[in-house]
């Protein structure tokens, strides 16, 4: 696992980087579309599938790296990078929900609600402030008096990262072109 994590250190930073750039990316946005319902559904779902796109490009860009060794037998293709990669990156992520799902438990366990739980929560909501505008049109149409609505949001928004992440490199590392006409990051001629 160690050599894992120091072999793929550069994707699983950047895949960090991005989702920290695109949490401020999401909340300026949603904050600046609050009072129009309709434009934060547009901001926030242009805010995910433009991190999305950051995403499956920063993933099939090192995978396209990766294509000539395995192509020419010098590396062993791993199918799974991309998809282990990204639940690298999303280890805060996949413990505030973790975290999120037993105060759940727990509250419908004792009847009292976990202030540690709602602090997850809060946190989770700032840290993947990209899916904001989404959650915030969604949560005016959804009636949560049991809490279910952020046990399963926080959970769902976990999968986009690690499919997008695996198909990237998938591709990447295959040679197949995700984006017609796109061919990688140029050269450098020096």
């Amino acid at each position: 696992m160690i050599s894992f994590l120091k072999s793929h250190s550069y994707l699983i930073f950047r895949c960090i980087a991005i989702q920290l750039g695109m949490t401020m990316f999401g909340l300026v946005l949603s904050m600046a579309t609050v009072n129009n319902e309709a434009l934060q559904l547009v901001v926030g779902i242009f805010s995910v599938l433009f991190y999305l796109y950051l995403l499956i490009d920063a993933a099939f860009s090192v995978g396209l790296k990766e294509q000539p060794k395995v192509a020419a037998g010098r590396a062993k293709a791993e199918p799974y990078t991309g998809l282990l990669v990204s639940l690298c990156a999303n280890a805060l992520n996949i413990a505030l929900a973790i975290a999120i799902w037993v105060g759940f438990f727990v509250t419908l366990g004792t009847g009292v609600t976990q202030t540690w739980s709602q602090a997850c929560i809060l946190i989770a909501a700032f840290v993947q402030g990209m899916y904001s505008g989404v959650i915030g049109f969604l949560t005016g149409y959804v009636g949560d008096a049991s809490g279910i609505w952020n046990t399963l949001i926080y959970t769902l928004i976990l999968i986009p990262a690690p499919v997008v992440c695996s198909i990237g490199y998938y591709c990447g590392t295959r040679g197949i072109y995700i984006v017609p006409g796109y061919r990688g990051t140029p050269k450098d001629e020096n």
